[in-house]
C-alpha cells in the first residue's frame, strides 16, 4: 500500500484495469452460469440472422435493440455461434464501463479509484450480466458515458492559457463543445438502441436542462440548446430509417406498446403499485446486494444537500452526487407507459445503470472512511440494517456472504475510532479486510455456478438432440428449449417471453 501511494494516477489506473480484465475473464471461465435462456436467446437469434445478412424487423420490440444485436452479429460472423462469441461483446462493454469509472474516480484520488472499481466490479448483478447477451449492461455503459462527457464539458473546457489567441481559442472551444454535444447525444442514443427504458431518466435530463440551461452560464445554455437540436436530428434520422426498413416510422414504439413488458398488476391492483413506489424497490436493492453501492452514497449525498450544492453543482463531487440522486429518483418513480402509471418492475437488471453511477460517490465515501475512519458509525448501522432485513426474509446468500462480513469490517473500524486505537498500517488493514469481505459473495457464487450443470446440459443437448435423425423434437421446458436452440446454432426461433 505504501508503494502504491507513490504511483502516478495513470500507473494505478492501468493496474486497476488490468486487474479488472483478469477478474472478468476468471469469473467468466469459472463462474459462468450459462445463458439467461429467455430474452438473450431472442437477441442471439436476431444476431444470427444479421450475421447471415438477413434483417428481420417485426412487432417484436427485441428486434430493434440494435446496440446488443449488431455487435453480437459481428461476433457471430467472425467466431461462429457459440458461448464465447456470445460473451465477447458484453465482456468488452463491461471493461469499457470500468475504464470510464476509473477515469471519473481518478479525480478523487487513488483510494477512490480502488473502491469505485471494487464495489462495482464485485457486485453480483454487474458480474452476472457481464457475459450475457442482455441490453442492460449496454444501457448502463451508455448512460455513464453520457454523463462522463457532460462532466468533461462542464468542468473540463476552460480558457486558462494566455498562449492562445482569442480567435484560435474560440475556434478550438467551438470544435470541442460540438464534439462533447454530439458525444452526449450519441451516448444516450446508444443506450436507447440497447433498451427503450432509457426514457425513465427523462425527468432528470429535464432537471439539468432547467438548472444548467436556464440558471447556468451561457456556455451551459448553449450546450443544452445544441444537444437538443442534435438529438432531434438523430431521432428524426432514426425514425426515417425505421420507416424505410418497415414502412412505418412508429414501428418500434408500436412494438413496445404491443409487447407490454411492464407489470399489469400495477393497473389492476393498487397495493403492488404502492408497495413498489414506497419500500418495495429499496427491499429489492438490499436483498440483491445492490444497496452496497447505493446506500454507501448517503453520507456525501447528505453533505451536498446541506451545502445546497445540488442546484449549482460547483464541483465534480457535487455533480456526481446529483447525477446519482436524479437517476435514482427517476428510476424509482418514472412511468414506462404513456397511458398508465407503470414504473419499472422490481427486477435487478432494469436498474443496472444505477450501480456504476452510485459507485463513483460510494468509492469516495469508502476512501474517506479508510483514510480518516470517518462515517464508521453510519456504515456499521447501514450494514446491520441490511443484514437484519436479509435475515428476516431468510436470504442466506446476502446475509452470510455479504452483509455479515461487511458488518464485521465496519464494526471493527468503529471500535478503532471509539477506543482511539493507534494501529500500524491501519488503512492497509481496513482496505484488506474490506476487500476480503466483498470478495466472499462472488467467490461463493463461482462455487455455486460450477455445480449448476450447464456444461452437462450442453453435452446432453449436443449428443442427444443434434445428431438425432428425427426432424421434430419436442422440448416442453422453455429454458431448455432455448439452450438447445443456441447449442444447435439457433436454427429454430427461441421462445419469446417479452419481458
Amino acid at each position: 500500500m505504501n508503494q502504491i501511494r507513490y504511483w502516478s494516477n495513470n500507473k494505478f489506473a492501468a493496474f486497476l484495469l488490468g486487474g479488472l480484465a483478469i477478474w472478468l475473464v476468471v469469473y467468466h471461465i469459472f463462474g459462468y452460469f450459462g445463458h439467461y435462456a429467455f430474452d438473450d436467446m431472442d437477441y442471439a437469434y436476431y444476431a444470427a440472422q444479421w450475421a447471415e445478412g438477413s434483417i428481420s424487423l417485426n412487432d417484436d420490440m427485441f428486434a430493434y435493440r440494435w446496440a446488443i444485436i449488431v455487435p453480437t452479429a459481428i461476433s457471430y460472423a467472425f467466431f461462429g455461434i457459440n458461448d464465447t462469441a456470445s460473451s465477447l461483446y458484453p465482456l468488452l462493454i463491461t471493461l469499457a464501463t470500468g475504464c470510464l469509472l476509473v477515469y471519473v474516480a481518478s479525480q478523487f484520488g487513488k483510494m477512490a479509484m480502488f473502491f469505485t472499481i471494487l464495489i462495482w466490479g464485485f457486485n453480483h448483478w454487474s458480474l452476472f450480466y457481464a457475459d450475457k447477451i442482455m441490453p442492460d449492461i449496454i444501457q448502463a455503459f451508455g448512460v455513464l458515458a453520457a454523463f462522463v462527457i457532460y462532466s468533461r464539458y462542464r468542468f473540463g473546457i476552460h480558457r486558462d492559457t494566455a498562449l492562445e489567441t482569442p480567435v484560435l481559442f474560440k475556434h478550438q472551444f467551438s470544435l470541442n463543445a460540438i464534439g462533447h454535444q454530439i458525444g452526449f447525444v450519441l451516448a444516450l442514443f446508444f443506450a436507447f438502441l440497447a433498451k427503450e427504458t432509457i426514457f425513465v431518466i427523462t425527468p432528470f435530463l429535464l432537471y439539468l436542462l432547467v438548472v444548467d440551461g436556464f440558471g447556468g452560464s451561457k456556455r451551459l445554455r448553449w450546450f443544452w440548446l445544441s444537444s437538443t437540436i442534435i438529438g432531434a436530428f438523430v431521432l428524426l434520422t432514426y425514425l426515417l430509417l425505421i420507416s424505410f426498413l418497415t414502412g412505418d416510422w412508429m414501428m418500434r414504439f408500436n412494438a413496445i406498446a404491443q409487447n407490454m413488458y411492464y407489470d399489469l398488476n400495477y393497473t389492476e391492483n393498487l397495493q403492488p403499485l404502492i408497495q413498489r413506489i414506497t419500500y418495495g424497490l429499496i427491499l429489492l436493492f438490499i436483498q440483491q446486494g445492490m444497496a452496497i453501492s447505493m446506500g454507501l452514497t448517503l453520507p456525501l449525498v447528505w453533505q451536498q444537500y446541506k451545502r445546497k450544492a445540488m442546484l449549482k453543482m460547483p464541483t465534480q463531487q457535487a455533480f456526481w452526487v446529483t447525477v446519482f440522486v436524479g437517476l435514482f429518483l427517476s428510476a424509482y418513480f418514472t412511468t414506462t407507459s404513456f397511458t398508465d402509471y407503470m414504473p419499472m418492475r422490481t427486477d435487478p437488471r432494469h436498474y443496472l445503470f444505477l450501480i456504476p453511477i452510485a459507485a463513483i460517490t460510494a468509492g469516495q465515501v469508502l476512501a474517506i472512511w479508510a483514510a480518516q475512519n470517518k462515517y464508521a458509525l453510519y456504515l456499521t448501522l447501514f450494514a446491520a440494517t441490511c443484514l437484519l432485513s436479509c435475515l428476516l426474509s431468510a436470504n442466506k446468500w446476502a446475509s452470510l456472504y455479504l452483509y455479515l462480513p461487511l458488518l464485521v469490517v465496519f464494526a471493527l473500524s468503529l471500535i478503532f475510532e471509539a477506543q482511539k486505537l493507534q494501529i500500524a498500517n491501519r488503512q492497509t488493514l481496513l482496505v484488506s479486510i474490506f476487500f476480503a469481505a466483498l470478495f466472499l459473495y462472488p467467490i461463493n457464487y463461482i462455487l455455486y455456478a460450477k455445480s449448476n450443470g450447464y456444461a452437462h446440459q450442453k453435452q446432453f443437448i449436443w449428443h442427444y438432440f443434434k445428431n438425432k435423425p428425427y426432424k421434430i423434437t419436442v422440448v416442453t421446458n422453455k429454458a431448455q428449449r432455448n439452450l438447445a436452440n443456441i447449442t444447435t446454432a439457433l436454427k429454430p426461433k427461441p421462445f419469446n417471453t417479452n419481458t
